[in-house]
């Protein structure tokens, strides 16, 4: 008797301690957090179209204007990295507020790596309607190699709260009551105790399941393919000049192989500009500035 109340006790405790954690954690969130809108895939198939206004994935599809030629970089067309309907997606960082479209380009051929101008290697256009934009395909003779290889994918949008990677530095960007919550959160509850907390109880109202499918769900922090939130940390996100820092940060573009795309073809690869990457893009004094790194 005594040893079953001894034990009933134990989990009586242990119970109350992930409650106080779970509180905890959900306050963490709510007040240290920044909303983000997460990109979900679903494959492209070859040759078959998708509605003109679709955020997309690479492939060899294009909105520009009528007026506006192909992105060229040292005469050879760059790659449409990630193409986003701003109209449709849920959450807009700042820098993006009044916007209608977003391309972002890159030339795989050239040195992506490290942090580049609006220009140069790289293109970012936005727009301000969607009024008179226009598909145009890539002719596949202007397709660069690499990208030919590599899985296309129609994006929709989810939205999340996303909170600040537990391996980052960057403490003093949150507010003072939450710049020491690892001594506040025991460690095992904020980074393997997923969002499955987030149910129909919460304010955050959508099932688990309907939540985003990265290989990252078990984290609080959002590592994927998002507009605002947190920069998922590599190396260089305490240098306030650069797009990794939180505080330039607008949108990132995650290596594929870290992505769960839907329906994904037999014989194509996923996106991996380079090894294990993260190309980060920020707004830093007026301007558009991309930085890739690769651990």
């Amino acid at each position: 008797m005594r040893k079953r109340a001894l034990k009933a006790q134990k989990e009586q405790e242990a119970q109350h301690q992930r409650e106080l954690a779970q509180k905890k954690v959900f306050e963490y969130v709510q007040e240290a957090g920044k909303p983000c809108s997460v990109a979900q895939f679903r494959a492209i198939d070859n040759g078959v179209s998708i509605a003109p206004m679709t955020s997309r994935f690479l492939g060899d599809q294009v909105v520009l204007l009528p007026q506006e030629s192909l992105p060229e970089n040292q005469g050879k067309v760059m790659t449409p990295i990630l193409q986003v309907n701003l109209t449709e997606v849920p959450y807009l960082p700042e820098a993006l507020q009044g916007k209608a479209w977003l391309s972002i380009f890159m030339d795989l051929e050239s040195m992506l790596l490290g942090t580049h101008p609006n220009g140069e290697n790289w293109v970012l256009r936005a727009y301000d309607s969607l009024e008179g934009l226009e598909i145009r395909e890539i002719p596949l003779a202007q397709v660069q190699e690499q990208a030919k290889k590599w899985q296309a994918a129609q994006i929709s949008w989810t939205q999340e709260m996303d909170v600040l990677d537990i391996c980052s530095a960057e403490y003093h960007v949150l507010p003072e009551k939450w710049r020491n919550y690892q001594e506040d959160i025991p460690l095992n509850y904020y980074r393997f105790r997923p969002r499955q907390w987030f149910d129909e109880s919460t304010q955050e109202i959508v099932q688990f399941s309907q939540r985003f499918e990265g290989d990252h769900q078990g984290n609080w922090h959002v590592a994927a393919t998002k507009l605002g939130g947190f920069p998922t940390y590599h190396q260089s996100d305490e240098y306030q000049e650069v797009p990794s820092y939180p505080g330039s940060f607008v949108l990132q573009v995650m290596n594929g192989i870290k992505h769960k795309i839907l329906n994904h073809l037999q014989g194509k690869k996923c996106f991996d500009l380079c090894d294990c990457s993260t190309t980060y893009i920020g707004w830093i004094d007026g301007k558009w500035w991309m930085e890739t790194q690769t651990s």
